[in-house]
């Protein structure tokens, strides 16, 4: 793994379940579905709306989304 582009998360068997249900779901990969999470979050609970600096942010977590869909 590339660790200049992804790290590695634990999180408890429970939680894993529900992402990975999540993610089946919604036809996204695990990682995919973690990145759609924390955008959603940043988008809907955090109020930066359509700064351009959320904007940069939120490009760059598309990236690893393209990333984890190609493959």
């Amino acid at each position: 793994m590339d660790n200049t582009k992804y790290k590695s998360v634990a999180v408890p068997n429970q939680v894993h379940k529900v992402l990975r249900h999540l993610a089946h779901l919604e036809g996204r990969t695990m990682g995919g579905q973690m990145s759609h999470i924390v955008r959603e979050y940043n988008a809907n609970f955090r109020g930066h709306g359509a700064s351009d600096a959320r904007g940069e942010y939120l490009e760059k977590i598309k990236t690893v989304d393209t990333i984890s869909a190609s493959k």
